[in-house]
């Protein structure tokens, strides 16, 4: 007769090792459960800002493309009450929007060279480029204020460098121009260039041209290359000091531009765009 053993007293304290392995297991698992519940609850939470913030953006544009939001806001640029505030309706995933939407007007860059320097104006990248044999002057009467620029023989320059990337086509160069003295053979030409290796002349002032009046032009930007490199330049081909080329008040414009600012909690999303024929054309886009 055969004998069998009870191995009922080694089940309990293969138990009681399992138990402690899993506690050991189990509040480890149980943090890290716990913090990645109050990640993804940061997370969502952030996203339903952001959302939010986007659908802010997204209504100011619609506003100013097809209900005229635009004109509810004073066009003078700068000026402190140069804009508009209202909050959404509806809250938007639970959030209340809050939206200002601010007139930046229509020019890009300009210098009426009234600062008598040659980092003057504003919307430019850097100074002026010119060499010695351009100046700027209070002589032969501006078209406005007291100071113009007067390139005056050959080898006379002046060059300027401004960021046009992400810009519509509807950008317009303005300028007001005269010429005195000029031969046959003498010529200012402007021109375009988004690197500085690669030029277009856009405008060239000959004899023709030499009435000792002031002029405006108008020129459409839309043929050039819109770089962040931009130049301007005006380059003299004259024969002798007594021939004159003048420039002043200039400007690039572009369609209306607006900034929308789009408050959610602690969320602000910032969007610059243009208004242009029923197009919208977004310059800048930041979270913070």
């Amino acid at each position: 007769m055969k004998l069998i053993k009870s191995e009922s007293g080694a089940v309990l304290p293969m138990a009681m090792i399992m138990l402690m392995v899993g506690a050991i297991l189990v509040v480890p698992l149980l943090n890290t459960v716990s913090t990645g519940s109050l990640i993804a609850k940061k997370t969502s939470f952030a996203d339903s800002e952001d959302y939010a913030g986007d659908a802010g953006i997204e209504d100011a544009i619609w506003e100013l493309l097809y209900n005229n939001l635009g004109a509810s806001i004073p066009n003078t640029f700068p000026d402190p009450n140069n804009h508009i505030h209202y909050v959404l309706g509806s809250p938007v995933n639970g959030e209340t929007v809050d939206l200002r939407v601010e007139y930046l007007g229509t020019v890009i860059a300009a210098d009426d060279f009234e600062t008598h320097t040659w980092s003057g104006g504003s919307g430019w990248t850097g100074n002026w480029s010119v060499t010695s044999l351009t100046e700027n002057t209070m002589n032969q009467s501006p078209i406005q204020g007291t100071h113009h620029v007067w390139i005056r023989a050959a080898g006379g320059s002046a060059t300027r460098i401004v960021d046009l990337s992400g810009q519509p086509s509807n950008v317009r160069f303005q300028i007001w121009a005269k010429v005195k003295g000029f031969e046959l053979g003498d010529n200012v030409e402007l021109r375009f260039s988004p690197d500085g290796s690669q030029w277009s002349v856009a405008h060239i002032w000959t004899s023709a041209d030499s009435d000792d009046i002031y002029y405006y032009h108008d020129i459409d930007l839309t043929p050039y290359t819109l770089s962040n490199q931009f130049r301007i330049s005006f380059v003299a081909d004259i024969s002798n000091g007594g021939d004159k080329f003048y420039f002043d008040d200039l400007k690039i414009i572009g369609p209306p531009r607006y900034k929308i600012d789009s408050a959610v909690g602690g969320s602000i999303t910032t969007v610059e765009v243009s208004i242009d024929g029923g197009q919208a054309t977004i310059l800048s886009w930041n979270q913070t």
